[in-house]
């Protein structure tokens, strides 16, 4: 039952790479179980907050 659980869990996260297991979020392990899903979810959040500010910047600068 174990080994089928741990492989629902892992083709899920290689279906939905952007969504974190359930194990996963603030303050969880590093060795996380999907880590190119956690490196997406932050260089995603890093690439709009730089969006967000390079728009600022044109805009005020026009």
């Amino acid at each position: 039952m174990v080994k089928n659980n741990q492989k629902s869990k892992t083709r899920r996260s290689l279906m939905f790479p952007l969504l974190l297991p359930k194990s996963s979020g603030y303050g969880a392990r590093l060795n996380d179980d999907n880590p190119i899903g956690h490196f997406l979810n932050i260089f995603f959040f890093i690439f709009v907050i730089v969006a967000i500010v390079l728009c600022l910047y044109f805009a005020l600068n026009l």
